[in-house]
């Protein structure tokens, strides 16, 4: 309880006292860490001690408080957020638990809705809106949510309830270092790729991507971000990974880690003849990830171009320097056949089973090394289960890219390309009506402009307790498949938040008979 008191104290009134600046970044990072990898009392020490130590340094709070928020510690969570307006929809996430929750949220956002709008969060505009709409105040709502379509540099991502996780990570990056502080680059650097790191493990892997971006310029930390965008799961995220990487090419032409990136975000996107272009004038990477995968695409062209001896010393390469990466061991499965070692190629293949991998098929490599071996009659029931497999693996791509053409769709017209076609995208994904709407109330005429807010507003209004009280992560998307026999819900990755959370309701049927 005295510990308490303190804190609040020290929030309170900013008290400080002294401290070394990098004790304070050490302990913020550690804290954050900690918050992701959902380790409660190591979190709050670390971030606690933070607070005691310099209160007013920027980052400090913002992390401790949605730190807490994210380990559903509700009380410090709000009230620590409660003196950051810039983090109001936080404090209302923190507070709309319990007797009279969502209207503590309520009065935190209108509150926060009062500020000038170049303070404001577009985000606590937006579900303000939808407080004023379920309260009955369409005038108010519609104003509200003019001024969040306006302010907010994306629509898309302004409608979401913002994740706890992303939070820890942007403001326990936003604690100062001084330049002056022995390797303070360096540091920095490191607490990025360890955040980013963090946030993989814990599904975020755009936020993930993001912070990774903004360490291509550093070079003590461009192998290690690299490595991250190079590994991110998602077609999308590695075509805007490709961009970043050839925007740092521009500046860089020879840094040879830059094009190794090129080259193998090319090859994951399908590009394979320049892939293999580029790959043709590489040397080698210190790496051991990236020197995996770059062995690996290697590996696959010398395969596919029938040159089995080098395709199998390639893959062996691969497993070597990452031995966790179901890639390497999938090709080194393949390149075992093509040179007729089968008893290893089942050996690797039934570890790989074990794992369970969801990206690849492992019943296909079984049907290979069956077929090569000439028992037709295990080769054809394998290929049976891959094709189960491969039917239920579409299940997953096909709602990803369902989601994400909106999602590209949304960003071409803020970018200015305009919001023509957008009706049609409506047509065809009705379940995605929200962010064509909110483009719509932020592009088009004063008309059409004005119906589309009442479409959102309608959506959204009746899923505002829904959005409020949300700490999944924003980027990924739920999906029900059945890969190894058992149907279990699937996330799979986004390149932005997730356009599905609001949907109109659908009529009822036994309304419309009568």
């Amino acid at each position: 309880m005295m510990k308490a008191a303190l804190l609040s104290l020290l929030v309170a009134f900013g008290s400080s006292l002294p401290a070394e600046a990098s004790e304070v970044f050490d302990l913020v990072q550690a804290g954050a860490l900690s918050a992701l990898a959902g380790q409660k009392k190591a979190a709050l020490v670390s971030l606690e001690r933070a607070a005691l130590l310099s209160p007013e340094t920027p980052g400090v709070q913002e992390t401790l408080g949605c730190a807490a928020l994210l380990l559903n510690d509700r009380a410090l969570a709000s009230r620590v957020l409660g003196r950051l307006e810039k983090l109001a929809v936080y404090h209302a996430m923190a507070v709309a638990e319990g007797p009279g929750g969502l209207s503590r949220a309520r009065t935190s956002l209108v509150k926060a809705a009062k500020l000038p709008d170049r303070k404001v969060p577009p985000g606590a505009l937006f579900l303000s809106a939808l407080a004023f709409y379920e309260a009955g105040q369409k005038e108010r709502a519609d104003e509200m949510l003019q001024r969040a379509v306006r302010v907010s540099k994306s629509a898309l991502d302004a409608a979401f309830a913002p994740d706890p996780a992303a939070c820890v990570a942007r403001s326990a990056l936003s604690t100062p270092l001084p330049s002056e502080t022995e390797g303070a680059e360096l540091r920095r650097a490191k607490a990025a790729i360890d955040l980013a790191g963090a946030l993989i493990e814990s599904a975020r892997r755009g936020e993930a991507a993001r912070i990774a971006e903004g360490l291509l310029e550093q070079k003590a930390a461009r192998a290690a971000a690299l490595r991250i965008l190079v590994l991110i799961e998602n077609a999308a995220l590695a075509r805007r990974a490709l961009g970043r990487v050839e925007k740092a090419l521009q500046v860089e032409p020879k840094e040879e880690d830059l094009q190794v990136a090129r080259a193998l975000l090319l090859l994951r996107i399908g590009e394979e003849a320049r892939a293999k272009r580029h790959l043709e004038t590489l040397g080698t990477v210190e790496d051991s990830e990236l020197s995996s995968e770059l062995h690996r695409a290697r590996a696959e062209l010398a395969l596919r171009g029938g040159d089995a001896s080098v395709a199998l010393e390639l893959s062996e390469l691969a497993v070597r320097a990452d031995p966790k990466s179901d890639p390497a061991v999938a090709t080194h499965v393949r390149a075992l056949i093509a040179n007729g070692r089968y008893e290893r190629a089942r050996s690797f293949a039934a570890a790989l089973m074990k794992r369970k991998p969801r990206g690849l098929n492992p019943f296909a490599l079984a049907a290979e090394i069956h077929a090569a071996e000439k028992a037709t009659h295990k080769a054809e029931g394998d290929r049976l289960r891959a094709r189960a497999f491969d039917l239920e693996q579409s299940k997953i791509e096909r709602e990803v890219r369902r989601r994400e053409e909106v999602i590209r769709a949304v960003r071409d017209a803020e970018s200015g390309v305009g919001a023509t076609g957008l009706e049609a995208i409506r047509g065809e994904h009705p379940a995605l009506s929200l962010p064509v709407d909110l483009v719509i109330a932020k592009l088009g005429a004063a008309g059409s402009a004005r119906a589309a807010r009442d479409r959102v507003l309608q959506s959204c209004a009746p899923q505002f307790k829904h959005l409020i009280r949300r700490t999944k992560s924003w980027d990924m998307v739920e999906v029900e498949a059945s890969l190894y026999g058992q149907t279990e819900k699937y996330e799979a990755p986004l390149s932005a938040a997730d356009p599905g959370r609001c949907t109109p309701k659908r009529p009822d049927p036994k309304r419309l008979r009568r």
